[in-house]
């Protein structure tokens, strides 16, 4: 590894993502919001953090393979801009009983379907199919013993490159929760495990690996899912 580029004299943690389209353009933060072009050759800022409990801050980054628009979870829920970070929209429109979208924590954009993806909150999961325009709560089926609605912090999102329906989410610390009929049913994969990655292998699907910890019995590491999240195990053979 060797240092790309010095911008602040602190870490930007998790909020990175570079262009699909241009490998060359990356995008990172965490307080201000950065675009490196040519490999880190040039350095734009193009936000500033914002005070305050709603002021910006870069919470999430994500980038569309479709058409290089970026997408940041900042302090007042979505936003997204299509000029490479020199203009920017907010997407906040969902259902009662929730007044804006909840800051994105993380986000699984449908390589195949232009407009869909998928983000999670302290609040559960949402899911636009209209590049964001409206999003829709994806777990409000998951009920409480009461049978009211739970709605899980999830850290994580992923989807299976083969069928976007099936939505994995990994959450702070009830383990993972899978979907395969985009939110109408879920089914709880792993026990309390907290989550902090998910990523499904794009040639087999059926293979799924998650970032976790068991704090029950003090363990850290990977576990391996070969049935699309059925079972998990933590040897990777």
């Amino acid at each position: 590894w060797q240092e790309v580029r010095r911008i602040e004299p602190w870490t930007f943690r998790n909020r990175i993502a570079i262009d699909p389209r241009d490998p060359t353009t990356l995008y990172a933060g965490d307080t201000h919001l950065y675009r490196l072009d040519r490999s880190g050759e040039t350095v734009t800022r193009l936000r500033e953090a914002g005070a305050g409990v709603g002021g910006f801050r870069v919470e999430s980054i994500a980038v569309s393979p479709h058409d290089s628009s970026v997408w940041i979870g900042s302090g007042t829920g979505v936003e997204v801009s299509f000029d490479r970070g020199a203009s920017w929209e907010r997407r906040v429109d969902v259902p009662a009983p929730f007044f804006t979208l909840p800051t994105a924590k993380s986000w699984a954009i449908d390589a195949n379907r232009a407009g869909t993806m998928v983000i999670g909150t302290d609040s559960g999961v949402f899911g636009t199919e209209d590049h964001g325009r409206t999003w829709v709560e994806l777990t409000s089926t998951l009920k409480t013993i009461s049978g009211a609605p739970y709605r899980p912090t999830v850290d994580v999102v992923a989807l299976d490159p083969t069928d976007s329906r099936r939505i994995y989410a990994g959450t702070f610390n009830r383990g993972i929760i899978v979907t395969d009929d985009r939110g109408q049913t879920w089914r709880l994969a792993t026990r309390n495990l907290a989550v902090k990655a998910i990523a499904v292998d794009p040639h087999h699907p059926r293979d799924v690996f998650a970032a976790v910890t068991d704090w029950s019995e003090n363990k850290s590491g990977v576990i391996v899912s070969r049935d699309r999240g059925s079972t998990w195990n933590w040897s990777l053979q």
